[in-house]
């Protein structure tokens, strides 16, 4: 009989063991589906620019996102003046002013202390056809996010948008800045960080936000983007030279950067990759075609020069 029981006791021990292996490699494949998805929601570089994290819209969570910074900060957002400032919150509880920005507040924006960072994305899309960079939620309904593109298109902004920085904007629940700020925001602001939206119309603050370069009709990235595509210049303009009327004859090749060359106020010249030409011009049917050169840094100088290329 005891013979009997021990060979019960040791199917048993054998089921048990089985068991207990067949459990592990159920949750290991489950783990690895887990790691698979957070690898499609975060790889990729945070400048990129193309929608392919936006398959059928789904967007990463706050959980996705990896933000390797150990400093707790809070965020104020007064709709009175269109200022949105972050504290760090320091080791004795006090608080110190590490950043200050321009925004735009929704008019649909309540007044809370209640609020919290939650997820975060690179892209965002808002509707069918404009998106928003470094999107922070702090409320199922309210986002800190860039100004609003016409698709995840870096050189799309939509430009009264950001002529409207600083003054509230009626989209619902939205609260736009710079891509600069918001970027700042989704990489250094962690998960369930403090938010308060609040309204003080005579609120004055020392720090206050540096003064943005007029947004020109055919330049539509965000000067503070530090995209290395974007067209605005970190050097100091100073003249263009090369810039005159021309006649080519119809189906001649024609390139309208030959000979132009854009100078800081070093004397050094500015890479041509930041000269926008606006204009049409075809250069197979004769007809005279005004084209206009355009460069502008982001200190608020500009230079904007017309010439005529005659076609015969």
């Amino acid at each position: 009989m005891s013979k009997y029981y021990l060979l019960i006791l040791l199917v048993f021990c054998v089921f048990i063991a089985f068991t207990i292996q067949y459990l592990k490699e159920q949750n290991s494949t489950e783990n690895n589906k887990d790691s698979g998805k957070n690898e499609t929601h975060s790889s990729g570089s945070e400048n990129q620019s193309s929608a392919e994290n936006l398959t059928d819209r789904q967007e990463p969570s706050a959980s996705d996102v990896v933000v390797d910074n150990t400093d707790n900060y809070i965020i104020r957002i007064n709709s009175a003046t269109n200022r949105l400032y972050v504290y760090k919150v320091l080791e004795d509880d006090n608080t110190e002013l590490v950043r200050a920005c321009i925004c735009s507040v929704s008019t649909y924006v309540s007044q809370s202390d209640n609020l919290s960072v939650s997820d975060k994305y690179i892209w965002r899309p808002i509707n069918d056809y404009m998106y928003c960079q470094y999107a922070t939620k702090i409320a199922s309904n309210i986002v800190i996010q860039s100004m609003p593109y016409d698709g995840p298109n870096k050189d799309r902004l939509y430009v009264k948008y950001y002529n409207n920085l600083g003054n509230n904007t009626s989209d619902k629940g939205a609260v736009y800045l710079t891509v600069e700020d918001a970027m700042w925001i989704y990489n250094n602001v962690k998960k369930n960080a403090k938010a308060v939206v609040y309204s003080e119309p005579n609120e004055v603050i020392d720090k206050t936000p540096e003064k943005l370069p007029e947004m020109l009709w055919c330049i539509r990235w965000d000067p503070t983007d530090p995209d290395t595509g974007n067209v605005w210049t970190k050097q100091h303009l100073s003249h263009i030279e090369g810039v005159r009327n021309q006649t080519v004859s119809a189906g001649q090749y024609f390139d309208p950067l030959e000979g132009v060359t854009v100078y800081d106020t070093d004397g050094k010249p500015i890479p041509s990759k930041h000269i926008i030409i606006d204009g049409i011009l075809d250069t197979s049917t004769p007809g005279e075609y005004q084209i206009t050169y355009v460069i502008a840094d982001i200190y608020g100088e500009n230079i904007i020069w017309d010439c005529v290329i005659t076609v015969v």
